[in-house]
């Protein structure tokens, strides 16, 4: 009972799960998160994620436009809009938001081609961008 080593492209360990099933586990994950942001902040934290989500999928749909590509709905918008909002204050203005799901997904994912292509996490791109932007509004937790 010999195995012989095959050279191929990755993945190299496969399964039946996709990405999408991946993704949907990552957004189930963070759900937990938001109750408790919900328990600690009030209903601004849950308004935040939806204007997170909302923002990062119309961004990205604006972003396969703006490349000519064919628009690919893989969850990863919606796991960067719950992941931006948990990284600030709960009063932080809504622009301020926008601009960091803007940068996550123009910048970051769009520009440099998506899932498995980018350099950084899309959603810790936007939080560097921010503290180098609105320092003063970002760190200021209340």
């Amino acid at each position: 009972m010999t195995e012989k080593l095959m050279f191929q492209n990755a993945p190299h360990v496969r399964q039946s799960e996709s990405v999408v099933t991946m993704m949907a586990d990552v957004v189930l994950a963070l759900l937990p998160v938001y109750l408790m942001g919900v328990f600690y902040y009030g209903a601004r934290a849950l308004v935040l994620g939806i204007w997170g989500v909302l923002s990062c999928i119309v961004l990205s749909a604006i972003g396969s436009l703006l490349l000519r590509e064919k628009a690919v709905f893989d969850l990863t918008p919606i796991i960067t809009g719950l992941i931006i909002p948990l990284l600030m204050p709960a009063n932080i203005p809504y622009y301020i938001v926008f601009s960091a799901c803007a940068v996550a997904i123009l910048v970051v994912k769009c520009l440099f081609g998506g899932l498995g292509y980018n350099f950084m996490n899309p959603a810790l791109a936007a939080r560097c961008f921010l503290l180098i932007s609105f320092s003063g509004i970002v760190a200021n937790y209340s």
